[in-house]
C-alpha cells in the first residue's frame, strides 16, 4: 500500500491558489532596473551580470551592444 506524501507549503493544485506568490509585473521590473542604473551608474556592470545569461551576453557582444 502506497503512503501518500504530506502536503507542504509548496504543494499546489492546478488553478488559483491564494498562497501562490506572484512576481512583479514586467513593467515594474524594467522601471526598477532603470531607477537603479540612474541612481547608481557604477553598479551597471554588476546588474547586467546578474540579469543576463552567458548566451545573452554573447549575443550582445556579437551585435556590438556595449552592455
Amino acid at each position: 500500500m502506497r503512503r501518500r506524501r504530506k502536503a507542504n507549503r509548496g504543494w499546489f493544485k492546478k488553478g488559483h491558489d491564494p498562497r501562490r506568490k506572484r512576481g512583479f509585473p514586467r513593467w515594474a521590473c524594467r522601471k526598477g532596473f532603470r531607477v537603479a542604473v540612474c541612481r547608481h551608474p557604477h553598479l551597471l556592470e554588476w546588474l547586467m551580470a546578474r540579469f543576463l545569461t552567458g548566451r545573452d551576453k554573447r549575443r550582445r557582444r556579437e551585435a556590438g551592444v556595449p552592455w
